[in-house]
């Protein structure tokens, strides 16, 4: 298999050996290692939970030989978002 080459139309300010070094340098520091790993163990479960929303209603009661309310009810949902990864 041939992988096509990256082709740049100036070299960088430190040369190719100068970009290779700050690049390994760079992917290879902890912080980074540690974080990817972090995203990783994260994004293992099926289910991945995005947010979450309450939202309440308020609604009346009436009486249904008049007009008058004789009470409410108040109803409490709470809305769960995730992405799911079990239908790829």
């Amino acid at each position: 298999m041939q992988h096509a080459s990256c082709r740049f139309p100036n070299p960088p300010e430190l040369g190719w050996e100068g970009f290779r070094e700050q690049t390994t340098g760079l992917l290879s520091a902890r912080r980074l290692r540690i974080l990817s790993r972090a995203d990783d163990v994260h994004h293992e479960q099926a289910n991945v939970f995005t947010g979450v929303r309450k939202l309440s209603d308020i609604r009346t009661v009436f009486n249904p030989e008049t007009v008058d309310p004789q009470g409410a009810v108040i109803i409490h949902r709470l809305k769960l978002t995730y992405f799911t990864t079990e239908n790829i």
